[in-house]
Order: structure tokens, then sequence, then C-alpha cells
């Protein structure tokens, strides 16, 4: 267990001015250089656009080249556009100065080595927090900081993104895009530059750290309440909204109602089987049964994993998988170093629909064959192990799985409860045939995980 608030479980995060500062950070960057990356390493540094990122992007630039790193400086950029970035240069690994999808007091680091590979708690950051150098220690820097022209750098990745997406020739489908004020509004303006055939109409494109419309969460339904006015009010194909560091997006059918990630999950798994039969497909524990239901019907080989993107670009990467995702919108692809990519994920929706003629709405349908709680999540305050243990005491008889959490199955029903990954909140998801039985479990359930808080 993390010792340092700021030190998650994928990566290091917390409230600026509090938790974390420019000092702390320098500190831990310092670090991870000497236990991570090997001496002299080059690393691909980037920001998102939160107010603080820049000081801090400055406090990390020092902490690298403290350890005589070679400092590859992107500035503002995507997560998914950093991972690029971190492969295209040959780099030894790359940093992320964003707090992703928290409101926007927060921010931290996100840690790659080479080849975009996640650094998570127990596969690194546990480490840096136990030899983590105090200020007093920190040498003069040594290394090098070179500026990367990121306008140059972006119109590249988009051709790269393109390249992988293959969108057909002629006009494309109306869709409504909010960038939640993050790195992804200069990000899709460059598109929209190269891809003239692509209409959209514009939500919180304005880079704004401070996130003055809404908290850069698109897993929050309030968060979506101008998208879904928007894809109405202009009759768009559909919606799609990215977080803040632009790993992450959510989409809206033609009606702007929402659609649950691991939907889009199973509908863009059958157009990965089509292009490769017999290809591994992963999603993770929380996804509804329909994901692997419909990968065995497409031919494919379902592969569930572990909540939470180092994992699941682990299981990616070991299984040869070609693409996956998370309920929390995370999609990955093969083709982006195992990486996850919200922007490539949105267009091959795009591209579905154009190609397809039929509303999303009616794409989605035949996913739609159970009913799930979405995930509710409880205050956590004592010790985890010991309430996921108690309650599969008291529901013996069920089927269970310790892949992640605690997975038990009855009759048309299940759940999964779990740690929360980057909050203190036990997470509970429930899944059923019926909405009835939906309720009663859930009811169920929460009483009893109340009851052992």
């Amino acid at each position: 267990m993390s010792k340092l608030p700021v030190f998650r479980q994928y990566d290091v995060r917390g409230v600026y001015g509090t938790e974390l500062d420019a000092d702390l950070l320098e500190r831990i960057a310092y670090t991870i250089a000497l236990e991570l990356y090997p001496p002299k390493a080059k690393i691909l540094l980037s920001r998102d656009v939160r107010l603080h990122s820049p000081q801090l992007s400055e406090a990390v630039t020092r902490g690298l080249r403290r350890a005589g790193c070679i400092v590859l400086d992107l500035g503002v950029a995507s997560t998914p556009m950093n991972y690029w970035a971190n492969v295209t240069h040959s780099c030894d690994g790359s940093l992320q100065v964003t707090a992703s999808h928290n409101p926007a007091r927060y921010n931290g680091l996100k840690v790659s080595v080479a080849g975009a590979r996640p650094i998570d708690y127990d596969g690194g950051l546990k480490l840096v927090e136990e030899k983590l150098v105090a200020a007093s220690d920190l040498p003069p820097e040594g290394g090098e900081r070179l500026q990367l022209d990121c306008s140059k750098e972006q119109q590249k990745y988009l051709e790269f993104v393109l390249d992988l997406v293959g969108l057909p020739e002629g006009d494309l489908p109306l869709v409504a895009i909010d960038a939640s004020n993050g790195v992804m509004g200069p990000e899709l303006e460059n598109l929209c530059a190269q891809l003239p055939a692509l209409k959209a109409q514009r939500l919180y494109w304005e880079t704004d750290g401070s996130f003055p419309n809404h908290d850069p969460d698109p897993m929050k339904s309030a968060n979506l309440l101008a998208l879904g006015e928007l894809v109405r009010a202009k009759n768009c194909a559909f919606g799609v909204a990215f977080d803040g560091d632009g790993d992450r997006c959510v989409f809206l059918d033609e009606r702007g109602q929402y659609i649950s990630c691991d939907l889009i999950t199973a509908l863009l798994a059958a157009t990965f089987l089509k292009q490769e039969p017999g290809a591994g497909i992963i999603y993770d524990n929380r996804s509804s049964s329909i994901v692997p239901e419909s990968i065995l019907a497409a031919g494919g080989k379902p592969l569930k994993g572990k909540v939470g993107h180092s994992h699941m670009k682990k299981l990616l990467k070991e299984s040869g998988a070609v693409f996956g995702g998370e309920l929390s919108g995370h999609f990955y692809f093969r083709a982006t170093f195992c990486a996850d990519s919200a922007l490539l994920a949105s267009l091959l929706v795009l591209k579905l629909l154009a190609q397809s003629k039929q509303p999303l709405s009616e794409l989605i349908a035949p996913y739609c064959k159970y009913f799930a709680s979405g995930e509710i999540s409880f205050p956590l305050t004592g010790e985890p192990v010991r309430i996921l243990r108690e309650i599969e005491a008291k529901l013996a008889g069920l089927k269970v799985c310790h892949l992640d959490g605690l997975s038990m199955s009855g009759e048309n029903w299940r759940f999964n409860l779990r740690p929360g990954g980057t909050e203190p909140y036990l997470r509970l998801n429930v899944e059923a045939a019926d909405p009835d039985s939906l309720s009663s479990h859930t009811k169920t359930l929460s009483a009893l995980i109340e009851g052992h808080l």
C-alpha cells in the first residue's frame, strides 16, 4: 500500500498545492530516471492543459536533467500522442503531466518506458516511492532539453491514425464532439484541417485548464447533457466526448442517448474479427456478458483482463490480441503499440456508420441483451480485502472468480466488486437478464456492502 497519497495504482496523481507540487514532482521525476530508465536516457515529455501543468512540466524537466536524461519536450499533447511519440522517436520512456479525467485542482504524471509500456504501482512506482530522493540530494542539471515542434509532430501523428482507420471517400456522417476544454481541442482542429470530409459540431474545443463547463470526465452523466442536446439539435449521427488528456471517450447515439462503452467494444470487435478471423479481443472484468458472447459468435477469442490500463495493455501485448476495451472508455489497439487511443476508436465508429448507412442505435441494438447497474461507488474506510472476504462468505453458493476483486454469479445475474485503482472507493457493477432482477440484486448487494464498510 502506498505511503504517499500521490502514488496511485496506475500513476502519480494528487491535488495540486496540497498533495503535490513542483518540488515533489521534480524529485519523483529524478527518481524515476534513476530507477526505471537507463543512464542518459532519452525521455519524451508532454503535458495536458491544466493551469499548473506548465510549471510541473518544467519541474519534471529539471528532475530528468539532474539524472542526465535527454528530454524531448513535446509541449501540450494528448496522452495517446505521447505514446506514439515515445515509439516514433525511439525513446527510453515517456512522461505525461496530467491528471486525466480528474477535476482541475488535480495533476500528476503518467509513466511509460520504451515501447510505450506503462508503469503502474506494482510495476515500478512502488520502487520509486521507496527510493524517493530528498530535495537536498538532487545534483545539478546535466542532461539536455530538446524542444520538438508540436504542430509538425501532431500532423504526423494524425496521419498515422488516419492511415489506420482508412475512412471511405465522400461525405461522412455529421458528429458532435465534446473536447471537454482539454488537450483534444487543438488535435481535433488539426484533424478537421487534414480531413475536410469530417463535419463536426464543436463543443468546448477551446483549451482551458480550469475546465469551466464541466469536469473532463465523460463517464459522469451530468457532463454529457450539453452534448446530448447538441446531437439532437443538429441531427448528428452520434456524439463523442473525450476526457482531459484524450485517452478515453464515450459515445451517444443519434438520439443523444448514452451507449455503454462495453457495447462499443463488442461493436468494434466484430469489425476487427472480419479483418482477422479468430483473433483475440480483450475486455475488462466489469464488461457485460454480451462482450465475450458476441466475440465467440463472431469467431474470435475473448480474453478477460483486470481493470486498469496497465493490466489491459499487458494482456493485449502478451496475448497478441488485435483490440480491446474497458467499461471506462479506454480502447486498446495492437496497431497503436498496444496502447489506448480514443481518437482511433471514435474514427472507427464514424467509419462504421459511413459504411453501414444505419443509425448507431440500430447497430448497437443486438448487443443490448442484458441490464446493467452502471458503476456504483461506496466510500472505502476499512480494509478492502476483509470486506470482500466477508461479502463472499455471506453469498456462499454463487460461482466465484477472484481475477479482479470479487466476482460472483448466479442464475441470469452476476456482479463485480473491487477497490478503485485511483480513489478510495469500492466499485460495484451488477448485471442481470431483466430489470426487476437487476433492481433486486443491486439493492441487496448495496445494503450488504454498506453494512460491512
